[in-house]
This record gives C-alpha cells, sequence and structure tokens, in this order.
C-alpha cells in the first residue's frame, strides 16, 4: 500500500511539471536551461544593458538567470562587444 502511494506521489510531481511547461511555452513564457537549444545563427539583439546576444534566444536565455533586460534595438550594440552567454 506505501508502495502505491509513493507512485502516485511521484506520478503527480510529473503531471505538474510537464503542465508547467506547457503552459510555459504555450503563453511564451522563457524556460530557462534552454540555452543549449539555441541557433548558433548569429542575429544579434542589443540589450538594455549594452550588451550584444548572438541572436533573440540567446538574450531570452540570459534574461532567465540573470534578470529582465529589454531590447534596446536589433543588431550590435554601439561601442560594445559581444559578451553575451555563447
Amino acid at each position: 500500500m506505501k508502495f502505491f502511494a509513493v507512485v502516485a506521489g511521484l506520478a503527480s510531481l510529473m503531471v505538474v511539471s510537464i503542465s508547467a511547461d506547457s503552459t510555459a511555452s504555450t503563453t511564451g513564457g522563457l524556460h530557462c536551461g534552454t540555452i543549449d537549444t539555441c541557433s548558433t545563427k548569429r542575429d544579434p539583439v542589443c540589450g538594455s544593458n549594452r550588451v550584444t546576444y548572438r541572436n533573440m534566444c540567446v538574450f531570452n536565455s540570459d534574461n532567465c538567470f540573470n534578470g529582465l533586460k529589454w531590447t534596446a534595438k536589433s543588431g550590435d550594440c554601439p561601442g560594445f562587444h559581444q559578451t553575451g552567454r555563447e
């Protein structure tokens, strides 16, 4: 009996985490840790922190890990080299 209670508890935790991911992805929320799935394509984004990010995916991932930064413009930041997550 105890075994089934443990299995049911673990299953409910899995359902909660899966539904949280699904909800976040359908509403456009950020997923921390997705940096590994970002494209290597260079499509620079200048953050309001004056850091040039390789692309919007890298910018969004960095936001997850370091707090929100708003995009100032598309393209490289003037006078600054690329220092965002690679």
